[in-house]
């Protein structure tokens, strides 16, 4: 038989008795396209695959052969989650399928992308014994947050009574800790029973032992933790990012429809993991909760790095459903809280933030908290004082900031808020907040900056005054307004049509798993997705950009949407003045633009004309293609050879009548304009070979048709020889030694092409 359906055929025989019995026979299947099963399977799949079929009878059982192979197979999890596996087998081989079933089957998957898991291999063997009893093993190695290995081995047995399972071993390395059973554990399902007779894991240091049962309508159970290593929590928590141990003990019992527990956790030497952030003293917890007829009293405080303790006290509704046994908060019932803490507010900035920034200052909090879930009421306030802020990616600085926040009913105000930017910039803002859980807690914050230094890194520092508004919610939101540069310096370095390396990079340990197109490294300037962008920049002047040759003044508007994750820049940004050095001489800049297309690679079009009038003709430096790579040519008016120009804007003289030192010379300079040999040209790619500090040609003193060649070394510190010779075979050669005796000051000895000998004191201050 030949079946085709949705990018699928099946070929093959099958025996099929009218009378019943086994059925015999093979078939072989390509899946050429997944994804045209994925409305009939009700999630997103792709790949292809291949399987073969092979049914045989031994007397009246019914045996089964399986082999299928699936190639760059993806299956759609979660919005936004995909499980890819590069290649996947499956093989199983079962006797008497229909009667007393025995057999094998096996899982092999190599490269599986699964959440945050990067897998070099996964397997996983069941050995059927029977139907009431077989056992498991599964292994995979790969990388989750670093280094990972699992091997785990069990045993499964049914009876009439249900089924109980047995975690006989377990072997894993996770986030550095050597996680393993110390001894079988036993679980245990039946129709009216669910059972965890003693898991005792062991987690680096740590230990987790739990045990319970639900029986009827009764519910037991215990948790205690000792020691449990807070580097693990990465897995669950991503972003948490932290050091130090939790212990503590759980108990809960009762009935279904009205359990009660206790609880108390302790956190010793938690810090954050980063380098960053080295210097936040470790920080201490505690925190007890009693649970009774459906509320929650909880009491905590946070300790080790402020005078007074974050303190919290809370009285929530908490409920479990009899029968799924899921806990839930219900909305409509009434809460109480108290939050309160005073000291520097630095380790906590740092303990519950990323190490792009740093924020500082005291700060004072005292929160109240009522109402319900669903219509919270809040009072209270939040005050910092000589407060700063800090990005370490952008260099802005915000100092002696003043803020304050107050409780006001259903809303956080944000009463104050006033900064400078240790100079002459000021920054104010004012805004709410809602406390609106089903509306995504809506927001509207305004801030004003005047002459506010926004950028101050070594490549870029601007100043600007402008407003922006930030208004919508924690799940959409526009930032919006408009700003005003009052003066920009970009410097591009000094170094002129770089020859680039590209590295192949391969991303490990992110969060999301390795990089997409256009996105950059956290600390790289990523913003919330979910925040779009509505900004006007204008660019009236006083923007300049120097370095590579170039010092120059530009003016232009700039129109920024999109999102914050992925910026849309559009816009024209064109020379107000300037020129352009390069081989020794300046070129005016006379036109050209920096133009943005409005997408969001963030790598603007160059189109850029600077001249210089020379003998006999006009050069010209065209800087044209991307930023990214940027393409300069030398022409001229009238048109000449490249080599040409280069001779007369140097030397003033025709190519056909340079000495060879200044043929040299125009070599290096033409290689530095395109880039061939790296920034520093020929010369320097000659120096750097040969292990010298100093390689020069120049003409003789007394012969200009004559070529001299200089090199020099430091022998040691303060020590420096220079040999120079000349390129006849007839020239003498020369040598001097210079030696820093004191600070600024230096003796000079040597020979000269003469012959003769000579002595000498440099003395150089610079001021």
């Amino acid at each position: 038989m030949v079946v085709e359906f949705k990018d699928t055929k099946v070929t093959g025989d099958l025996m099929v008795p009218l009378k019943g019995g086994p059925v015999t026979g093979s078939l072989i299947g390509q899946l050429a396209s997944l994804s045209a099963w994925s409305d009939l399977v009700g999630r997103q799949v792709s790949g292809t695959a291949a399987f073969a079929l092979n049914l045989s009878m031994e007397g009246e059982s019914q045996n089964v052969e399986l082999t299928l192979d699936g190639n760059d197979l993806a299956v759609g999890l979660e919005v936004g989650k995909t499980a890819e596996f590069d290649t996947i087998n499956v093989s199983a081989q079962v006797t008497d399928l229909l009667g007393t079933p025995k057999g094998r089957i096996e899982l092999v998957a190599q490269d599986v992308k699964l959440f945050d898991a990067l897998l070099s291999k996964l397997s996983f063997n069941w050995d059927l014994g029977s139907l009431n009893r077989g056992a498991i093993m599964a292994a995979s190695t790969g990388d989750l947050h670093g280094p990972f290995k699992l091997d785990l081995t069990g045993e499964y047995s049914r009876d009439g009574q249900g089924m109980e399972f047995v975690l006989s071993d377990l072997d894993a390395l996770v986030m550095g800790q050597i996680i393993e059973i110390a001894k079988p554990a036993h679980f245990k399902l039946g129709p009216d029973r669910m059972e965890i007779a003693t898991l005792v894991l062991t987690v680096g240091d740590g230990r987790v032992s739990a045990r319970g049962r639900v029986t009827g309508d009764d519910i037991e159970g215990t948790l205690d933790v000792i020691n449990f290593p807070l580097a693990v929590t990465e897995i669950a928590i991503p972003g948490a990012d932290v050091t130090g141990t939790l212990s503590g003990h759980a108990r809960i019992s009762g009935s279904r429809m009205s359990p009660s527990g206790q609880f108390t956790m302790e956190i010793e030497a938690m810090r954050p993991m980063s380098p960053m952030v080295r210097d936040v003293p470790p920080i201490a917890g505690r925190v007890k909760g009693e649970w009774r007829d459906g509320r929650l009293q909880l009491a905590g405080e946070l300790s080790g790095f402020a005078e007074k303790n974050v303190s919290l006290e809370a009285d929530l509704p908490l409920r479990i459903e009899p029968n799924s046994l899921a806990m839930k908060l219900p909305l409509d019932e009434p809460i109480d809280g108290k939050l309160s803490w005073g000291g520097e507010l630095g380790p906590i900035w740092d303990l519950l933030t990323t190490n792009e920034d740093r924020f500082t200052g005291r700060g004072d909090l005292a929160l109240d908290l009522g109402g319900t879930l669903d219509a919270l009421r809040v009072s209270g306030h939040f005050d910092l004082t000589r407060g700063q802020y800090q990005n370490i990616i952008t260099g802005t600085t915000f100092s002696n900031v003043e803020m304050r926040l107050e409780g006001d009913r259903d809303r956080l105000v944000l009463r104050k808020l006033v900064a400078d930017d240790g100079r002459d910039g000021r920054l104010q803002g004012n805004g709410t907040l809602e406390l609106d859980l089903a509306k995504h807690f809506p927001m509207n914050v305004q801030v004003e900056f005047k002459k506010t230094i926004l950028v101050a890194r070594d490549d870029l520092t601007a100043r600007a005054s402008g407003k922006m508004l930030f208004k919508g919610s924690l799940r959409k939101a526009l930032l919006s307004g408009k700003v005003v540069t009052v003066d920009v310096e970009l410097n591009l370095g000094n170094n002129l049509a770089p020859g680039i390396v590209e590295l192949d990079i391969q991303e490990i340990n992110l969060p999301d798993g390795p990089l997409k197109e256009n996105q950059s490294v956290a600390g790289g300037g990523q913003g919330p997705g979910f925040v779009d962008l509505d900004l006007q920049i204008s660019v009236p002047g006083r923007a300049f950009v120097r370095g590579m040759g170039l010092d120059s003044e530009w003016k232009g508007d700039l129109k920024v949407t999109g999102a914050a994750d992925a910026p849309i820049v559009a816009g024209v940004l064109e020379p107000v003045r300037g020129d352009f050095s390069i081989m020794g001489k300046t070129f005016e800049l006379k036109r050209g633009s920096v133009r943005f297309a409005g997408t969001t690679d963030m790598d603007p079009i160059l189109n850029l004309a600077a001249e210089y009038k020379a003998t006999g003709l006009t050069a010209i430096i065209a800087l044209t293609g991307s930023a990214s790579q940027p393409k300069i040519e030398l022409t001229s008016r009238p048109p000449m050879p490249q080599s040409e120009v280069a001779a007369r804007v140097l030397f003033g003289t025709d190519a056909k009548d340079l000495t060879p030192a200044q043929s040299i010379q125009i070599a290096s300079s033409m290689a530095t304009l395109s880039g061939v040999g790296g920034a520093g040209g020929i010369l320097d790619a000659t120096r750097r070979t040969l292990g010298i500090d100093v390689l020069k040609f120049d003409e003789a003193e007394n012969d200009p048709s004559e070529t001299t060649v200089s090199i020099g070394k430091y022998v040691t510190d303060g020590v420096y020889i220079e040999v120079e010779r000349g390129t006849k075979e007839d020239s003498r050669t020369s040598a001097t030694l210079e030696v820093e005796v004191l600070p600024n000051v230096r003796v000079e000895g040597g020979t000269t092409q003469r012959g003769g000998n000579k002595v000498g004191v440099k003395w150089k201050w610079d001021y």
